[in-house]
């Protein structure tokens, strides 16, 4: 008896997974042997699998990336910081200009620790209500700037379907399946954009790997040399890169994003023929919250330096701002405000303080006194469940680190606009 697994081409061009196994039965009459075999369609058997082995792998790269991370990007909030004080405190045209291109270097790394954090045991993205079209044609126009001997067709559904997601996360995952894209044709070429409504039904669920549901579906296609069979397994895999330069985290990172987010991502190629990524990403039905006005606000974080610079920005933008060091400070300058008829409209909490309560333990005990509080929490943690799923534990927004000023503004309006019952 043997058994054994192949890939099979069907005559309409589709390839499947099949598990056959064969035995030899002897003839009638002791006239020799005939074998038996049978085959077995495992595709989606093999697929979970080969998912499953990839979040793994995964997993045991974010358990070493998530501490780099967190450290760094701790350092990075108070140089971005005391970056934009010094900007507004008034430099010269030429220090000013300095300033510009440093802030936008740390804004750069923040970005790669963002990047790393994303393979955090755990992380899920910070979702807000995005646009799919917004985010493809930014991607595009900056993949132009850089290859302009590329030509990007872009498409989308007129009526295209909004989702819940993490516009960074989002963009970077579309910029590097884009630069992939550019990089696999050096002589030039095409890359077709496409976006559009897709539904998956109860029937096309039980056969596939996408629960039942309407999604977003994006194509990214390119003219490129076409990747071999043998190489598609791999190619999501942290590490692997047929590059010269470069470590191949960039597929590894967006196929980790699109599993978070509740979508899937696959690719489909032929040797010389092109590539096409293919992503499913959910539909999300809430509206985005509107944004609102400036009101008094209560900062609870550990750290002197980064205290200070929540006070200097946060008055900066016009806001009344109250700043302590710990956890029962917090509780007792809120529960203070309210006797004094001057309650605040926001408090912002640091999530993780070594000594005392933390962000979790405080915004409890603040909404214990007023269940209508408005907290925002944040972290350079921003993988942790009390950021990413915010609202399970009564807040109204996270806030990750590191920041900038109007990431910072637009969190505070944002929650000064939400209506709690």
């Amino acid at each position: 008896n043997a058994r054994f697994k192949w890939l099979f081409h069907r005559p309409d061009g589709e390839e499947v997974w099949v598990d056959a196994s064969a035995s030899k039965v002897p003839r009638e009459g002791n006239k020799g042997h005939e074998m038996l075999v049978s085959c077995r369609d495992v595709t989606k058997e093999t697929l979970l699998q080969d998912r499953i082995l990839q979040l793994r792998k995964l997993q045991a790269l974010g358990e070493l990336a998530a501490g780099i991370a967190h450290d760094f990007n701790n350092t990075l909030a108070v140089v971005i910081g005391n970056i934009t004080l010094a900007r507004d405190f008034g430099v010269s045209q030429k220090a000013d200009e300095m300033l510009k291109n440093a802030e936008q270097a740390v804004l750069k790394a923040a970005n790669l620790t963002r990047k790393l954090i994303t393979f955090s045991p755990g992380g899920r993205p910070v979702s807000q209500t995005v646009s799919v079209r917004e985010l493809l044609g930014e991607s595009a126009k900056a993949m132009k700037e850089k290859a302009p001997s590329i030509k990007f067709k872009v498409e989308t559904d007129p009526n295209l379907w909004s989702i819940k997601g993490d516009p960074h996360q989002l963009f970077n995952t579309f910029s590097s399946i884009l630069e992939n894209a550019v990089e696999s044709m050096p002589e030039g070429g095409v890359v077709r954009v496409k976006a559009e409504n897709a539904t998956v039904s109860q029937e096309e669920s039980r056969t596939g790997v996408l629960p039942e549901g309407r999604y977003v579906k994006v194509t990214i296609e390119d003219q490129g040399c076409g990747i071999p069979v043998a190489t598609q397994d791999q190619i999501f895999d942290p590490f692997f890169t047929t590059k010269e330069l470069g470590r191949g985290l960039g597929l590894s990172i967006a196929y980790s994003v699109i599993q978070r987010h509740g979508g899937e991502i696959e690719v489909r190629s032929r040797k010389g023929e092109g590539t096409a990524f293919v992503i499913y990403l959910p539909v999300e039905e809430d509206a985005a919250r509107r944004l609102g006005t400036k009101g008094k606000v209560l900062v609870m974080e550990d750290d002197p330096y980064q205290r200070e610079l929540f006070t200097a920005l946060l008055s900066n933008l016009g806001y009344s701002v109250v700043a302590v060091e710990n956890g029962e400070r917090a509780v007792e300058e809120f529960v203070k405000a309210q006797e004094d008829n001057a309650p605040f409209n926001v408090v912002i909490l640091d999530l993780l303080v070594p000594e005392g309560m933390d962000g979790k333990a405080t915004g409890k005990a603040i909404l214990e006194q007023d269940p209508n509080a408005k907290v925002i929490i944040t972290s350079v943690a921003a993988s942790d469940k009390a950021v990413t799923n915010f609202k399970e534990y009564g807040f109204v927004g996270s806030l990750p680190k590191p920041f900038t000023l109007r990431d910072l503004a637009t969190a505070v309006e944002r929650a000064m606009n939400v209506e709690k019952t």
